[in-house]
C-alpha cells in the first residue's frame, strides 16, 4: 500500500509545528524585550525633559515676576510724581495710603506670578517621576524576560501532543 508512509505526517507536522511555535515564542520575547528598552529609554527622555520644562517654568516666572515689580515700581513713581504736581505732600496719609496700596497689589500680583510659576514647575516634575516610573518597570519588565524560557515553555506546552500523536502512530504501525 502506497499511503502507509503517510501515516507519520501527522506527528511530523505537529513535531514541526511545535519547534516553529517555539521558534516564533523566541522571537516575539525578544521584541518583546527591545519595545520594553525602548520605552525605559523614552521614559528617561522624558523625565529629562520635563524637568527641563520645569526649570524653564521657574525662570519665566522669576522673569514675569521682576516685570511685575519693575511696572510697580514705574506706576508708585508716576503716583509720587502726579501727586507732587497737584501739590499733595507725599507724607500725608492720603499718599502713604495710595503708595501702600500701590505696593500691597504689586506684591500680591508678584506672588501671584511666582505662585503660577512654580505650579507648573510642579507638574512637570510629577509628570518626571511618573515617566522615571515608567521607565523602570519597562526596564525591569525587559530585564526579567527570557526569550530561551518562554521558546522552551512553548515546546513543553506542545510536547504532550506531539508525543500523544507519536505514541498514537507508533501503536498503529505495529
Amino acid at each position: 500500500m502506497a499511503f502507509e508512509g503517510l501515516g507519520a505526517v501527522g506527528p511530523i507536522m505537529m513535531t514541526f509545528g511545535a519547534i516553529n511555535s517555539a521558534i516564533g515564542s523566541y522571537y516575539q520575547t525578544q521584541a518583546t524585550i527591545q519595545n520594553y528598552k525602548f520605552q525605559s529609554q523614552m521614559g528617561n527622555i522624558n523625565a529629562q525633559i520635563d524637568e527641563t520644562n520645569a526649570q524653564a517654568m521657574l525662570l519665566a516666572g522669576q522673569r514675569a515676576e521682576q516685570n511685575v515689580r519693575l511696572r510697580a515700581a514705574k506706576i508708585k513713581s508716576a503716583q509720587r510724581v502726579s501727586m507732587a504736581a497737584n501739590g499733595i505732600d507725599l507724607q500725608s496719609d492720603t499718599a502713604q495710603n495710595v503708595l501702600n496700596s500701590t505696593d500691597t497689589l504689586s506684591e500680591a500680583d508678584a506672588l501671584t506670578v511666582q505662585s503660577n510659576a512654580l505650579k507648573a514647575a510642579f507638574g512637570y516634575r510629577t509628570q518626571a517621576v511618573s515617566d522615571k516610573n515608567a521607565s523602570n518597570i519597562y526596564g525591569a519588565v525587559s530585564n526579567s524576560m527570557s526569550p530561551l524560557g518562554n521558546a522552551a515553555g512553548s515546546l513543553l506546552s506542545s510536547g504532550g501532543s506531539v508525543a500523544e500523536s507519536w505514541y498514537k502512530y507508533s501503536q498503529r504501525s505495529q
